[in-house]
């Protein structure tokens, strides 16, 4: 559900936005642990993962479990094929790796308070790059989650100058927003979730606070909020 509401939020969120039907990459990452062969020891602390994208279809009257579903098929369809493991060893033997240069870094940050045994958690932190295979006028965008003590923590990260403050707010609370939704009609349609949104969050423009961040060197930024917890 997270990849999907990635996805309808980067649609709704375009301006002008493209009209529906359309095919949009989707995208999750997957643990490739599970799938290894020989299978990895218990005792081992080992996580590999790999993105895994397809094209999917989203219309005016597509249903958010609808699209939902459509992605956890293709997810379990995709590591069936270990299309991770395929992409691997193609990035082992048969691309060149370039050496990156860095362009720009993003941050997240959640404080946690909490302990498994011996072990306290104290805070997540993300740190991603993006190199030179990124052309400058070109922006992206990357979204994290972990579940401590029952609750789901996402940390948003985005480029400047490409996209703003506002737009990383408008994003963030969007992306709860759905998840929301998700959670109280499984069955809301993207024409009325779209509908929903555009009350919920007017346009706020964008360009002076894509100047502020140019002026003031600000490399990016950071949405972050613990969110559904089991109560909600």
């Amino acid at each position: 559900m997270l990849s999907t509401a990635g996805m309808l939020i980067s649609i709704w969120i375009r301006k002008p936005r493209p009209m529906l039907p359309q095919w949009i990459m989707n995208w999750c990452s997957t643990n490739l642990r599970q799938q290894a062969e020989p299978p990895v020891d218990t005792n081992d602390i080992l996580l590999g993962s790999c993105p895994l994208a397809w094209e999917q279809e989203v219309n005016q009257i597509s249903t958010l479990w609808q699209l939902a579903r459509t992605a956890t098929q293709q997810i379990h369809e995709n590591n069936l094929k270990r299309y991770g493991f395929i992409i691997w060893n193609n990035q082992k033997s048969g691309f060149r790796i370039r050496q990156p240069t860095l362009m720009t870094v993003s941050n997240g940050y959640v404080p946690i308070k909490t302990q498994y045994g011996s072990v306290k958690v104290i805070d997540i932190r993300a740190m991603t790059g993006h190199y030179d295979s990124v052309t400058s006028n070109m922006s992206s965008h990357m979204t994290y989650s972990a579940t401590f003590d029952g609750q789901l923590q996402l940390i948003n990260t985005f480029t400047y100058p490409g996209l703003g403050k506002q737009w990383g707010e408008r994003f963030h609370s969007g992306m709860i927003y759905i998840l929301e939704r998700f959670a109280n009609n499984r069955d809301d349609t993207v024409a009325a979730l779209f509908r929903s949104l555009d009350e919920q969050f007017p346009l706020i423009r964008r360009g002076s606070d894509i100047e502020r961040a140019r002026l003031s060197g600000i490399p990016a930024s950071a949405q972050t909020a613990p969110i559904l917890s089991p109560s909600d």
